[in-house]
């Protein structure tokens, strides 16, 4: 007689067999019916997907927390005196009373203005003439800085980017002794090669030109930015030009230009924006005893935004000079949009 176990062990070897050929992903019946079912989730189990947009929501959060002291100040120093500028615009405002709501009078009034169209006039004289002149003077400067043979090259750079960092007010007072008509060390010089030196602070056909002049002076940071452009541009397109016979000028045309034009165009945009509120140069130079002066003899120098605050300091008309602001702000605006639809269209041209 067989034990009873041995039966046992008989006729549940099939029944081990057929679960050892199930497969490893299918459940039984048992299994269906238990709480383990599909798409039920083990306790403490997370579904990876959930798991991730939690983490996301979690570093969306903490980033939101890290950048909100920048967006309260932001909101305190910036946005709400934007917002506070373009209603007063509206208004007539001197500080000691409330705003009194006048509409486009500011606006219209800046129009038959005599002193907005010169301060105008002053400010787009300085920037129509002396930002292509400091990126020319720039690139020109970063050229000669990106040359493989140049003795001391490193110390040069270094050299080149020092006035960049100087104060504008030092460098104004500096200049006021260099451009003097009668002890300037600039005339001086010129007077040893018997060249007639103009005075440059008092005559008004060389006063702004003094201003550009000096404006070369801090062309560094324009220098440096000129010149990671040049070590961007690949070796090969100009091993590849000298090949084809191109000479210095056309690998500059066909090769350089084209590689920094991106660059040009951001430097453009910058020196536009910041010489269309050109203040402390002009300002320093043409300030008297006391700073009770501006603009220098004939008012030269008084450009829009030394305009603007002596609206707004001076006659205490805050309204004008919020709209004068904000008709500062559209020209800005245009210009910009102007040059890069001109951009645009150069390089669908190309």
């Amino acid at each position: 007689m067989i034990p009873a176990r041995s039966r046992r062990s008989q006729t549940d070897r099939p029944v081990l067999a057929a679960a050892s050929r199930r497969p490893a992903n299918a459940l039984s019946r048992a299994e269906l019916s238990g709480s383990e079912r599909p798409g039920d989730e083990r306790p403490g189990s997370e579904r990876p997907g959930g798991k991730r947009r939690g983490t996301g929501r979690r570093e969306a959060r903490q980033g939101f927390i890290f950048a909100l002291p920048f967006l309260i100040g932001f909101a305190i120093f910036y946005f709400v005196p934007i917002v506070v500028t373009l209603y007063l615009s509206f208004t007539e405002f001197n500080i000691l009373q409330s705003p009194k709501w006048i509409g486009l009078e500011n606006y219209t009034r800046a129009f038959g203005d005599e002193r907005f169209y010169k301060s105008l006039g002053t400010t787009f004289y300085l920037t129509f003439i002396g930002v292509p002149i400091g990126l020319g003077f720039g690139l020109a400067t970063a050229m000669i800085l990106n040359l493989r043979r140049m003795p001391a090259r490193g110390f040069a750079r270094a050299l080149a980017y020092v006035p960049a960092i100087i104060p504008v007010v030092v460098t104004a007072y500096l200049f006021r002794w260099i451009l003097n008509g009668r002890h300037g060390l600039l005339n001086t010089v010129l007077g040893w090669f018997g060249i007639s030196a103009p005075n440059w602070l008092l005559d008004p056909t060389w006063m702004r030109p003094a201003v550009i002049l000096i404006s070369l002076w801090a062309v560094g940071g324009t220098t440096v930015i000129y010149l990671a452009a040049l070590r961007s541009v690949p070796t090969d397109l100009y091993e590849a030009a000298e090949l084809d016979g191109c000479g210095p000028v056309r690998r500059f045309i066909h090769v350089t230009w084209p590689s920094i034009l991106p660059v040009t165009v951001f430097q453009l945009i910058v020196g536009l924006l910041a010489n269309l509120q050109a203040f402390d140069v002009p300002y320093l130079l043409g300030s008297g005893d006391f700073n009770m002066t501006i603009g220098g003899p004939g008012e030269t120098w008084l450009t829009y935004a030394i305009y603007i605050y002596h609206v707004a300091f001076g006659y205490f008309r805050m309204g004008y000079a919020a709209a004068l602001a904000w008709l500062l702000f559209l020209i800005a605006l245009v210009l910009t949009v102007i040059i890069l639809r001109l951009t645009r269209e150069v390089d669908n041209a190309e």
